[in-house]
């Protein structure tokens, strides 16, 4: 509007005082009819901007009148939603101060005016649940899902929280893999791991590791519990060779290293009767680990395996005088013996064992060895020491923890 104003001003000061100094003012002649007008240019270029002044101040004028109706919406429009948000602070206030019962009523009024936020509907489900009103949760809820993607998302994982609080971890699991398959959020991961803990559900946990690790909600050593937990409960259902030739392949290239992953894995394998299997696993763990761990599970076994038995005397024999105090390598050695039906070299190693550590299962071991041999009163002083020790009790320890016994 200023450019207009402008210009005319211009276009004024051009007729009123371009004439005056040429000398010459110029006529304006109309005619209508019988009626003649004439004046001066310069009278009627200033009629002409008084005329334009006052036709713009007249439409503005209308224009005003007729915006009436939309300013009054507008600040009716306001003053609602000042209400409302005032309505809302309070139902916010009440539900953090334990007034359920007045928070739900707040944001059933905000409801039913159609002011209710998705903010505001989630404090109306939390206060219906917690006064026990589940089906005015589930409403709300719903209403709340219909607000858009997000919200939709938002009324899922509170959905799940409260179906958790309920102890219903069976629900909760459902409604976050159903929204699992749309959203990667550490929230619904987080969620979904503690539905899973709930119901001790090792097999759905382990799938979980790998996202569990990246988004940071679990440790290495959770990890490794439950990894551990899930070979040990996949291992106790295993029925048959196939079985647990399956749950070795399944095994991280670090598992098959670890003694206490495979160590009962090659025991139920000779249990079974896959004794070729067992020998390949063990004599593999052997060559590259010869772990404690590993021997003191041979010493175990309720059959010996030649091959392993050679391989240990060999290793034996390469370091004598460190094999001479290796206590678990004297038992693996002397199990191995004895089963082969070696009893003197059985009883040589596990005597040699005894004079390091006078502990319940060397005692058994002698007691057995010396039955085999009819040496019935050595039997019975070795049943005797055994009888005097507390039996050993090897327990679970995560990573960095001191064994248990």
């Amino acid at each position: 509007m200023l450019k207009y104003l402008l210009l005319i001003a211009v276009l004024a000061a051009a007729i009123i005082f371009g004439p005056a100094l040429s000398d010459t003012q110029g006529l304006v002649h109309i005619a209508a009819g019988d009626y003649v007008i004439e004046t001066s240019l310069t009278t009627a270029v200033i009629l002409l901007v008084i005329a334009f002044a006052v036709i713009w101040l007249v439409l503005r004028f209308l224009g005003w009148v007729l915006h009436i109706p939309g300013l009054s919406r507008a600040f009716m429009h306001r003053h609602g939603n000042k209400k409302a948000l005032s309505l809302a602070s309070e139902a916010v206030m009440a539900f953090e101060e334990g007034d359920f019962e007045r928070a739900l009523a707040i944001t059933k009024r905000l409801r039913a005016n159609g002011q209710a936020s998705v903010g505001t509907l989630f404090i109306a489900a939390k206060s219906a649940f917690a006064l026990g009103q589940y089906d005015i949760t589930r409403t709300v809820l719903d209403e709340a899902g219909k607000y858009g993607r997000h919200a939709l998302v938002a009324s899922a994982v509170v959905r799940a929280r409260l179906n958790l609080r309920l102890g219903n971890s069976q629900a909760a699991s459902e409604i976050l893999s159903d929204l699992k398959k749309n959203v990667s959020s550490r929230t619904v991961t987080e969620l979904l791991y503690e539905c899973h803990r709930n119901e001790r559900d090792y097999a759905a946990m382990q799938k979980m590791v790998p996202q569990l690790l990246r988004q940071k909600i679990i440790s290495k050593d959770e990890a490794r519990h439950i990894n551990m937990t899930y070979i040990e409960e996949k291992l106790q259902n295993a029925a048959t060779a196939s079985e647990l030739s399956r749950l070795y392949g399944s095994l991280t290239r670090d598992e098959r290293r670890n003694p206490s992953v495979v160590g009962p894995v090659v025991n139920k394998m000779m249990l079974l009767g896959d004794v070729s299997h067992a020998r390949k696993i063990c004599l593999d763990l052997l060559k590259s680990n010869p772990d404690p761990e590993v021997l003191e599970n041979i010493a175990t076994w309720e059959i010996s395996i030649p091959d392993v038995l050679r391989l240990l005397k060999k290793q034996a024999s390469g370091n004598l005088i460190a094999s001479q105090v290796n206590v678990p390598l004297l038992k693996a050695i002397g199990n191995l013996e004895l089963h082969e039906g070696q009893l003197k070299d059985a009883q040589a190693h596990y005597e040699k064992a005894y004079e390091l550590s006078q502990s319940r299962d060397i005692c058994l071991k002698l007691a057995t060895i010396f039955s085999s041999q009819r040496l019935y009163d050595k039997a019975a002083l070795y049943y005797e020491k055994a009888l005097k020790q507390e039996p050993v009790r090897l327990e679970y320890r995560k990573s960095g923890e001191e064994d248990q016994t």
